[in-house]
C-alpha cells in the first residue's frame, strides 16, 4: 500500500477500516468517529469525536464549496447534541497536524466546566463513561 492507500482517515471512510464505536455520521462527503484511542491515555476518549472528509486532502483550503457547507452543519449538529445531550458548554473544533494522516481532519471536542489553560484541558477524557452510554445518549443520527 501506498498514498492514499495508507492513509488512516481514507481507510475508515472507504469502510476498510472500523473505528471505535463505528461510525457516528457517514454522509457522501464526510464521516464523523471517535477519536482512535490512544493505549498510553488510560481511557476510552467518550466525548472526543473525529470530522474528516472521505475525499483525500490536505488542507481545509481544498473543500469545494459543498464539503464546507456540509462541514459546518456537522459541526453545529454535534455541538448542539453534545450541549442539550451531554451538558458540554462549548465544541473545540481543532486540526492538529499530520501525525498520523495527512487527510485533514477535525477533533470535535467538548467542554464542560472552566477547561484549563493550553492544551491540558485536551490531554482528559471530555465525559468519563462507558463509549455505549455515550453512543446512545449523543445518538447523532441525521
Amino acid at each position: 500500500m501506498s498514498g492514499v492507500d495508507e492513509c488512516l482517515s481514507c481507510r475508515i471512510a472507504s469502510g476498510q477500516l472500523d473505528p471505535p464505536g463505528g461510525l457516528l455520521v457517514a454522509t457522501d462527503r464526510w464521516t464523523v468517529n471517535h477519536r482512535l484511542p490512544d493505549p498510553d491515555a488510560g481511557h476510552d476518549w467518550s466525548g472526543w469525536l473525529v470530522l474528516q472528509p472521505r475525499r483525500h486532502m490536505q488542507c481545509l483550503s481544498d473543500l469545494d464549496p459543498l464539503e464546507r457547507r456540509e462541514m459546518a452543519a456537522l459541526v453545529a449538529l454535534v455541538e448542539r447534541r453534545m450541549a442539550e445531550r451531554m451538558g458540554s458548554e462549548r465544541l473545540y473544533v481543532l486540526s492538529l497536524g499530520t501525525r498520523a494522516t495527512d487527510h485533514v481532519h477535525f477533533h470535535l471536542i467538548p467542554v464542560t466546566g472552566d477547561p484549563l489553560p493550553g492544551l491540558d484541558a485536551l490531554s482528559r477524557a471530555p465525559f468519563e463513561m462507558p463509549r455505549e452510554e455515550f453512543l446512545t445518549r449523543l445518538d447523532l443520527a441525521v
